[in-house]
């Protein structure tokens, strides 16, 4: 009698409230519709030139709209316009924020009229700024950047597709826009999208962007690596490097947010940090793998020195969440490749259109720790004081994080159907779907059912955010929320 009236009850409580009582709930559910929605969409013979799995499509469905890039298929070779069109949609959904785009759209329609409180939560759940009160100006000063950067980057693209030529290996046909004005102008609008949002698909078939990273044709690596670079910086350093430059114009007093000045900073450190170890790796520590490392590569295959650095450079970058593939991961260091698996853990900065624990994470733990051994009680960082709580979530972000990635690696080692592949191939894997990056080690299409399960979990996990997917399972009014007992010490060293 009581599992009946329970599940009588938990069936009103649906009815009334179908995507949850609370806001972590509601983006759960409504992030699980789309992927559902988009799948069913692909999987439709309208969208494909090739037979697909319900299964596959739910996982490609799933990689889109997480910004992720894993793929159980070519992209080009199993999807005509139609289906690259729903993958399209679910990147641009994915990478601006799905409520964050209708709300931004509800609120144009209106002619800037104010939104109520529920919907600027959503924004500042999703997209918005560390202050409620301006999540809907960082939400559209963030859209209108991004907009514009989609904009210009498939103008250029367009030229560039038109006229180049991909470099082929053995006289392999590889799809090619050249002298197509309308086949240049969709690859350079799917590129710019995917480059923006840091999602990581292309069209170009099964080497990805690599026919073209020799001499001129790496003007599109340098377009899609400003795009993901936009894409990753995140919507409230937008806004606040906005209103820098107009105080600045009228010579006004303005400050810079500590949290701008700490995402920036930290982004491009740990660039800088990844591309001087990744030459390091690949030159000095590479001489131990008989000369078949990326920088040591024969011309005809890499190209010149120049092209060699700069797709070093690029792949660092590609790493932190872009996804695009310009170099063999199989080719690389296994130094390179445990190092480029902590760049993907680390993600890129909060509110933007990447994944990961998110370098402000990783910056608060080793910065807390650096303070703690000099004896600071206190972490201060450009004069300020951070606040205890946020050094807990980061703290408690990077554990849930790291035993979610550390778990999954065991599931996804047990998965794999060739022996071929070692743990850290699982763990470049793995930390590919959790940073919601989409480089490939080649394990997923080697995964079982169970792996690419856990893949999808850890891409669904890397979009909606570690603490936000916890909180969406948990009872946010608990009966003893506020319960203390007297307080004991425990040794822990």
């Amino acid at each position: 009698m009581v599992n009946k009236e329970t599940d009588l009850l938990f069936f009103k409580n649906f009815l009334k409230n179908p995507f949850g009582k609370t806001i972590y709930q509601k983006f759960l559910r409504v992030y699980l519709l789309t992927t559902l929605v988009g799948a069913f969409l692909l999987y439709l013979p309208i969208s494909r030139k090739e037979s697909l799995d319900f299964f596959s499509a739910i996982f490609i469905s799933l990689s889109a709209f997480s910004n992720t890039g894993l793929t159980t298929h070519v992209t080009s070779d199993t999807f005509n316009f139609f289906g690259q069109l729903v993958i399209l949609c679910l990147i641009q959904f994915g990478g601006l924020g799905f409520l964050t785009v209708l709300i931004f759209l509800w609120s144009w329609i209106k002619s800037g009229g104010n939104i109520n409180v529920e919907h600027r939560r959503f924004l500042h759940f999703e997209r918005g700024s560390f202050k409620k009160v301006e999540s809907l100006e960082t939400v559209k000063g963030g859209i209108t950047v991004l907009l514009v950067a989609e904009l210009v980057g498939a103008i250029i693209l367009t030229v560039f597709f038109y006229f180049a030529t991909p470099a082929t290996q053995n006289s392999e046909h590889l799809p090619s826009a050249k002298g197509d004005f309308w086949k240049s102008l969709w690859y350079a609008i799917f590129h710019s999208v995917s480059a923006t949002n840091n999602a990581g698909f292309d069209i170009l078939g099964k080497h990805s962007i690599m026919p073209y990273r020799h001499g001129v044709n790496n003007i599109l690596s340098a377009v899609l690596l400003v795009e993901s670079v936009l894409g990753g910086i995140g919507y409230p350093i937008f806004y606040d490097l906005y209103f820098w430059r107009k105080n600045k114009k009228l010579r006004r007093n303005y400050q810079v947010s500590l949290f701008t000045k700490t995402c920036l900073s930290t982004y491009f450190f740990i660039s800088l940090i990844s591309v001087v170890l990744i030459i390091f790796f690949e030159t000095i520590l590479g001489l131990g793998y008989s000369n078949s490392t990326v920088l040591y590569l024969p011309d005809n295959e890499l190209g010149s020195k120049f092209d060699r650095l700069w797709n070093v450079i690029y792949t660092s970058f590609s790493a932190r969440s872009a996804g695009f593939s310009s170099i063999d991961i199989s080719k690389v260091t296994e130094e390179t490749k445990w190092l480029l698996s902590i760049l993907m853990f680390v993600g890129t900065s909060p509110a933007s259109t990447g994944g990961g624990i998110r370098n402000i994470t990783i910056f608060l733990i080793l910065a807390r720790i650096f303070f703690t051994i000099r004896g600071r009680r206190y972490l201060t960082i450009y004069n300020k004081t951070v606040s205890e709580n946020i050094i807990t979530d980061a703290y408690m972000v990077f554990s849930a994080a790291s035993i979610l990635v550390m778990s999954s690696i065991f599931v996804i080692t047990m998965s794999l159907q060739s022996r071929q592949y070692k743990i850290g191939d699982a763990f470049f894997e793995a930390t590919s779907a959790f940073g919601t990056v989409g480089l490939t080690s080649g394990v997923t299409k080697s995964c079982n059912f169970l792996g690419k399960l856990v893949l999808m979990l850890l891409m669904f996990v890397g979009q909606l955010g570690i603490s936000n997917a916890i909180l969406s399972l948990t009872n946010q009014h608990p009966k003893f929320k506020n319960a203390r007992y007297c307080v004991e010490t425990l040794r822990i060293i």
